[in-house]
């Protein structure tokens, strides 16, 4: 080892250089600089080689002398846009390598681009989930971070370095020896993202359990594949994947088994070619809907030709009705279902162009279908009326169902049976024929009481299987006829015995509503005791809205009504009791809070039943009336549980 023979500092280490505050992002270059003799630099390359005789290395004078050794490197990657976390990674002549300080904010003192030193003595090299790097020793088997009151002990800022120019590879390179590219500096050719991730965004910036990292996909033309991490709190992770193919710079690194490429942010992602099966990206000449049912039903061509569709969006996203990566796009005669990589975020009457240059043209259990088009491909065009629906029979919907799927239609005069709500199938009878409308259980308005007497249904034709069907968006699709509120016969008084755990709450008369996610209120049962139960922790849903309403109350008979209510793992008041005169609908209804109601809260002890006490209803309305218990929630935070139990009426 070189032993240290001259020590020089060429300027002074800037005042600031050990605060630890907060600063802004947009810093200057540092202006300092420091520099030691060549004697006292070891190269990277150097460093590395000690890891030939053990994973793990304490950097003292055992392994590296009795004299203050320094590593001389450039800056290839700093924290500035977020996909770093406490991170520098740094590079010589002979190799890479990266230390984990515990502060944030490094590019203020060291940026992408300038000379860092990194003082040895005291250190521990090793490998941290396979992954060369410094840190300040090994703590249950991973390296620890420098604490921060020592990072400038550690860490010295140099000036501006020398650009430094990517190490062009291949993934194939990567992937049969990865260990001299880990922590460099790299540049693959002619690659691409995967279908399966164009057209969303980098990363989970808005997961209601907080940003999320997302492992997207890169490939070369043979099909060889290398992961690219996306940090949730990236300033990019909201931006769009590209659908092109190019070039892209990254730093390579590991964890564990998993090979992964980390970008500094988008200006690495240089992708402007087509892709390797010669897509381009956006089409420039419009095609027909009629014309790609045209080629598939007529020729068997199961690609779509060069150029792009338009169309209005006739499907609603928000009911749940139909999947998060699907829409019904239709203009004017002409409609297709589009099946897109992702979940997508376009609304009832967005228009759309999307480029469905040799994209899949298919048939999806009986309904055509444009397969698989990634997300980039549709662009928002403004946003419209919808179509004016098509006045037809059932029969005419029959006979030629694959004129009119995937277009809204209109049938007049019908009546509808098979079921008290519209969870499942109902069957509209027009006279000339019969056709389903299938609605799942976790629509918004699957619960919803479907009308009596003679209606109008418009519907989106579609099929499943041999079987023609109709698609609703919700109960607007429905008018004329009478809805039949129920709850005249049912029982206000309910202790909620009998269920099984997490069974949803079904008492006669009683209705029992999604109205923001899909959870609603289920039965529970503790120590021989059932009880109704609500809450929004651990909801897939980030937003909870669950109200389970009483049957109807004819106040002229009876009208104190009480009922008993507990809390735990307080967070909020979910909990919230309404009173409504009889209504048809949810919707129609017109609800006033019962804030006499005593409510269960932080200061009673967990599961503590409380008495509500004695409510008299006239006191809001008279005459038939329903009270509703409303638990609102969400997911991220406010997630209180709440029970009732021992409804009474008298």
């Amino acid at each position: 080892m070189n032993t240290l023979k001259t020590f020089l500092f060429l300027v002074a280490l800037s005042v600031g250089l050990g605060l630890t505050s907060c600063v802004d992002n947009d810093f200057d270059q540092p202006e300092n600089t420091f520099s030691i003799s060549d004697e006292n630099v070891i190269t990277i390359g150097e460093i590395l080689d000690l890891l030939n005789t053990s994973p793990t290395v304490l950097l003292d004078e055992s392994t590296i002398g009795a004299e203050t050794m320094y590593i001389k490197a450039t800056v290839n990657a700093d924290d500035a846009s977020g996909n770093f976390f406490k991170t520098v990674t740094f590079q010589d002549a002979t190799g890479a390598l990266s230390i984990i300080p515990d502060r944030n904010e490094l590019n203020a003192e060291f940026p992408e681009g300038n000379i860092i030193y990194i003082k040895l003595n005291g250190l521990t090299l090793t490998y941290d989930a396979n992954l060369p790097r410094l840190g300040y020793g090994v703590s249950e088997g991973r390296l620890q971070r420098i604490p921060d009151i020592l990072v400038n002990d550690f860490l010295i800022a140099g000036g501006k370095g020398e650009t430094l120019i990517p190490e062009v590879t291949t993934i194939s390179a990567l992937q049969s020896n990865p260990t001299p590219f880990f922590n460099k500096l790299i540049q693959l050719d002619n690659v691409e993202f995967s279908l399966s991730y164009v057209g969303a965004p980098y990363a989970d910036a808005d997961n209601p359990q907080g940003p999320q990292t997302i492992n997207t996909i890169i490939m070369d033309c043979e099909d060889n594949e290398i992961i690219l991490r996306n940090s949730g709190f990236s300033d990019f992770a909201t931006e769009i994947i590209p659908f092109e193919n190019g070039s892209l710079v990254a730093i390579a690194s590991i964890f564990n088994d998993d090979l992964q490429l980390f970008i500094r942010d988008t200006d690495d992602v240089l992708f402007t070619a087509d892709r390797c099966d010669g897509s381009g990206g956006q089409a420039t000449n419009e095609i027909t809907i009629q014309s790609i049912q045209d080629r598939f039903y007529d020729l068997g061509v199961d690609k779509a030709e060069e150029g792009f569709i338009t169309g209005t969006v006739i499907s609603d996203r928000n009911t749940g009705q139909v999947n998060g990566q699907n829409v019904f796009l239709q203009n004017g005669e002409d409609g297709i279902l589009v099946r897109f990589t992702s979940n997508h975020s376009f609304n009832l009457g967005d228009q759309l162009k999307v480029t469905v240059s040799g994209q899949e043209v298919s048939e999806f259990r009986g309904l055509l279908q444009l397969n698989n088009i990634p997300l980039f491909n549709a662009q928002l065009t403004g946003s419209g009326e919808l179509p004016t629906p098509t006045e037809i029979t059932v029969d005419e919907i029959l006979l030629n169902n694959n004129t009119y799927e995937s277009t809204r239609v209109l049938i007049k005069g019908a009546t509808l049976s098979g079921s008290s709500t519209f969870a499942g199938d109902i069957t509209v009878d027009d006279g000339t024929e019969t056709i389903n409308i299938f609605t799942f259980n976790t629509t918004s308005f699957a619960d919803d009481p479907v009308p009596s007497g003679t209606v109008d249904v418009t519907g989106i034709v579609s099929q499943y299987d041999d079987e023609v069907q109709l698609v609703i968006n919700g109960l607007q699709d429905i008018s004329g006829g009478t809805v039949d509120p129920g709850g005249d016969d049912g029982d206000v008084d309910a202790d909620f015995e009998g269920y099984t755990d997490f069974d949803p709450i079904d008492e006669k008369g009683w209705l029992n509503i999604a109205t923001k996610g899909t959870r609603v209120w289920y039965g529970r049962n503790f120590d021989d005791n059932g009880f109704a139960e609500c809450e929004a922790f651990q909801d897939d849903n980030p937003e909870t809205e669950a109200w389970l309403i009483t049957p109807v109350i004819d106040t002229d008979e009876k009208s104190l009504f009480s009922f008993d209510n507990s809390q735990a793992f307080w967070q909020h008041a979910g909990l919230s009791i309404w009173i409504s005169p009889e209504f048809t609908n949810l919707d129609d209804a017109n609800w006033v809070e019962i804030d006499e109601a005593v409510l269960a809260n932080d200061g009673n002890d967990f599961y503590e039943f409380v008495a509500s006490g004695d409510i008299e209803l006239t006191d809001y309305f008279g005459g038939k009336v329903r009270v509703g218990f409303k638990y609102e929630g969400t997911a991220a935070s406010n997630t209180t549980k709440v029970r009732i139990d021992n409804v009474k009426l008298k």
